[in-house]
């Protein structure tokens, strides 16, 4: 192993020197990332942060003798988030791209980098730094300037890529090339999941869409609802209104998992078939509870969001259940209206 080079060694003690302060700052850099996320309501699997520590660093200035590590270097500050689909990553990344500054000339797609024929680690890295209006904020202070590097890839390719390190990277040993096909095989058939997988989370909008058909012609009205049942009901019953599929095409989706709330606080309701929602939803209380919703929200009756009609049906049959145990599906001030005074100041 060669030694640090003398702008190496300079390199680390300052790094050294400073490593509080960047464990601090890789705490805002989460913070950061993850606001960008809460705004969005982007349903992601996991983000994570970590401080490049000082014995790894050491390493990797002596295996890559860079030439002006202080240039080279983007990583002490990393970020990884890990995604449910593959393709949900370019989502992710055009997320970022509009929300901070990228060093496009740092940043790569190792996608692009394999063959057709070659299979191995798959993940996007940015170079980024923050942007205003953040820069703007007393909070982000110990971020400003300072680059960090975010890791973008999909639960599969996560674990392949950990192992592979792990296995092959950290271990030191050279292996034969047979052991590395068979590490390159194993790449190519987590790609394979990876479209099955894919195709498998498809079958969702399959099911809206024939359960959206039934409806239309006011069939299986007796069946509990599920997810897929309900919102194939209100797109039915309901075109106009924003759909849970048109929030999510539009970029601002509803909450992650809502409707799993929705399907709970409807049972809790008495509300667990098409044959009772269709019921109350043609009551003149309903209706009128509607209208106000519309005008207080801007919009014309026919409108009115999917989810705000659930919302709006389970404050009128079970207003404490919704209030009490279903807070995140009444959050919308024109709903708090709708509900009796003395639940309003819960």
């Amino acid at each position: 192993m060669p030694r640090l080079t003398k702008r190496s060694q300079h390199f680390l003690d300052q790094y050294v020197r400073s490593f509080a302060e960047l464990r601090s700052a890789t705490d805002l850099a989460e913070e950061a990332i993850r606001s960008v996320f809460n705004d969005s309501r982007f349903d992601f699997y996991l983000i994570t942060a970590r401080t490049k520590q000082p014995d790894s660093l050491r390493r990797k200035l002596r295996e890559r003798r860079y030439p002006k590590p202080d240039d080279q270097l983007t990583d002490g500050i990393g970020i990884r988030i890990i995604t449910y689909y593959r393709n949900d990553v370019d989502r992710v990344v055009e997320l970022l791209r509009a929300q901070f500054e990228i060093d496009e000339k740092n940043s790569e797609d190792k996608r692009l980098s394999l063959g057709l024929r070659s299979f191995g680690y798959r993940s996007v890295h940015l170079i980024a730094r923050l942007k205003a209006p953040r820069t703007k904020l007393s909070e982000y202070r110990g971020l400003i300037g300072k680059w960090f590097e975010i890791q973008i890839r999909s639960i599969l390719e996560h674990s392949w890529a950990e192992i592979e390190h792990e296995v092959v990277y950290k271990a030191g040993i050279k292996y034969p090339e047979e052991t590395l096909r068979r590490f390159a095989a194993i790449a190519g058939t987590l790609e394979v999941l990876e479209g099955a997988f894919a195709e498998l989370a498809s079958e969702r909008a399959k099911l809206v869409d024939a359960y959206r058909n039934v409806y239309a012609n006011t069939g299986q009205d007796d069946k509990e609802f599920d997810v897929a049942r309900l919102l194939g009901f209100l797109e039915a019953v309901r075109p106009q209104g924003k759909s849970w599929r048109d929030a999510a095409n539009s970029g601002q989706p509803f909450p992650a998992r809502i409707e799993t709330s929705c399907i709970s606080a409807l049972k809790l309701a008495g509300l667990t078939t098409a044959a009772s929602l269709r019921s109350l939803m043609a009551t003149k209380r309903f209706k009128s509870a509607v209208k106000s919703f519309a005008a207080a929200s801007g919009l014309a009756p026919a409108q009115v969001s999917h989810l705000a009609l659930v919302t709006i049906a389970i404050a009128i049959r079970e207003p404490e259940l919704l209030k009490k145990d279903f807070p995140e599906i009444s959050s919308d001030p024109a709903i708090d209206r709708l509900l009796p005074r003395r639940l309003q100041t819960f």
